[in-house]
């Protein structure tokens, strides 16, 4: 119905809402979570899109082209200099997840979890990060092995 990605309603030049404000106030709160509750349509997974592209260490360098005429940016540049492109973010969606079978849903998730392992690669190539265990999971997870522990993997990865 509409584009989602927050990285390419800026690069195509689709008009959008500037919600760059709400990156600052996910970073201040102090809660664990964040929850967002919207209505349809309200654009909640493209806000989602947006903190990733914001803080995602793996995209530093598109980060502060994505977000240097954003209103975050003007009102408070020192908070972008500093936080922008600096935190690794572990992002999900189960939007795609539309199975008819508890087996194909299992599939898919196993396919978002090991997407998600893979954006993190970096893990697992640093030189002695990884305990031995950890490698060994970490790789069955990417190769999608039906032996690997998903029940915890998000939460795993967390604890890297």
């Amino acid at each position: 119905i509409g584009i989602s990605d927050y990285k390419e309603i800026v690069e195509d030049g689709y008009f959008h809402w500037d919600r760059t404000m709400f990156v600052k106030e996910f970073y201040t709160d102090s809660g664990k979570t964040i929850l967002i509750l919207r209505p349809r349509r309200w654009a909640k997974t493209t806000t989602v899109s947006m903190a990733k592209y914001f803080f995602d260490i793996n995209a530093s360098g598109l980060a502060n082209s994505l977000f240097a005429q954003s209103k975050l940016s003007q009102e408070d540049p020192e908070f972008v200099a500093s936080h922008c492109g600096q935190f690794p973010v572990i992002s999900v969606s189960f939007g795609e997840c539309r199975a008819s079978s508890w087996e194909k849903m299992e599939t898919d998730l196993v396919a978002i979890i090991s997407r998600v392992y893979n954006d993190h690669l970096y893990l697992l190539k640093a030189e002695n990060f990884l305990e031995d265990h950890e490698r060994l999971e970490y790789e069955a997870i990417l190769k999608r092995d039906p032996s690997a522990h998903y029940k915890f993997s998000l939460f795993n990865l967390t604890a890297l």
